[in-house]
């Protein structure tokens, strides 16, 4: 089923659950606002607990919104979609504007992300038995945020983010713009707009296996720090940008 938002402002003091195959769509990322008046988790599709085991919806969609405080929590969430929304001032208690866990199958779509205390998308690993897969974002905008993307494969066991891709983006105004970490594989960027990340535009840590840039531009503000296990299995290709390591291939 669908909740429709028609346009106006949406006080929430808890968290809206939402349940399997249920979307949640306003009437545009600018007329249908949820605003937390405390910062939290806005959204989550964690709807209980089954003994020991996480009880997470799938085939969810979250749509056309404003969200603003409140933090968009995705544990599991296999084939679901956030598409045209924009997620903005977060602090405190909620200082993430998008959390990822656990996805298979999920589409991050022409999302904006502005003025983040802590971290603009945390796609990590770090729950269940792993691995992430084939998630795509497309079209995001992160900026003014201490991390714009943070992915996160964890660094053991099962734990790993695999076969994902970052296209059409943009990182700009963020003390890092995407930070990779942890056991990483087949990870790509491709047309990528880095500017004024005034650590670094991308930074690598840890185990990581192909990871390819491709058409990637970055001003001279923040430059691409190669670092980890397997730093020589990074590529860049038809890029603009200085990279602090000669760890690379292409």
């Amino acid at each position: 089923g669908e909740v429709y938002l028609t346009k106006g402002k949406y006080k929430i003091t808890k968290t809206l659950v939402l349940k399997h195959a249920i979307s949640l769509v306003g009437e545009s990322r600018t007329a249908s606002q949820i605003h937390c008046e405390n910062p939290i988790i806005a959204i989550t599709n964690i709807y209980g607990m089954e003994g020991a085991n996480v009880l997470m919806a799938n085939s969810i969609t979250i749509k056309d919104l404003l969200i603003t405080q409140g933090t968009v929590e995705l544990q599991g969430a296999y084939n679901s979609l956030v598409e045209n929304c924009t997620i903005m001032n977060l602090f405190g208690n909620a200082p993430n504007a998008l959390i990822i866990r656990l996805s298979v199958a999920l589409r991050i779509h022409n999302v904006k992300i502005h003025n983040v205390s802590g971290v603009g998308v945390l796609f990590e690993d770090t729950a269940g038995s792993g691995p992430s897969t084939t998630v795509l974002l497309d079209n995001v905008w992160a900026s003014h945020c201490n991390i714009g993307l943070l992915i996160n494969g964890n660094s053991g066991g099962s734990h790993e983010i695999i076969t994902t891709n970052v296209i059409n983006s943009i990182f700009e105004y963020n003390k890092t713009g995407v930070l990779l970490k942890g056991n990483l594989s087949n990870i790509s960027f491709r047309n990528i707009h880095f500017e004024q990340n005034s650590i670094s535009s991308i930074e690598t840590k840890d185990t990581f296996k192909n990871i390819v840039l491709d058409n990637v531009w970055c001003d001279p503000v923040g430059d691409i720090n190669v670092n980890g296990t397997s730093a020589s299995s990074i590529s860049i290709s038809n890029s603009k940008c200085t990279v602090s390591s000669n760890k690379f291939s292409g």
